[in-house]
């Protein structure tokens, strides 16, 4: 636990850009507290055009709900 009483996020796995946004938005849906995030501004780098992995972040106490949705989840 840091110093503010709370609990870092865990990180659930990296998945390309808009999978990542789509499957953070279903684990909200399912009710698990979830984002999508980068390590760096996307923006200032120029790899813009180049493919990367986003990180899905969850809750640490909603981690293993998180990982048996994103196992059933399927990209289209």
């Amino acid at each position: 636990m840091s110093k503010s009483g709370h609990e870092p996020p865990a990180v659930l796995g990296a998945w390309m850009l808009q999978d990542a946004l789509l499957l953070a938005g279903r684990l909200r849906e399912e009710g698990i507290e979830a984002m999508a995030e980068t390590d760096y501004d996307l923006t200032s780098t120029p790899y813009t055009g180049f493919p990367h992995l986003v990180r899905v972040l969850v809750r640490s106490d909603q981690l293993e709900e998180a990982r048996r949705i994103a196992k059933d989840y399927a990209p289209r």
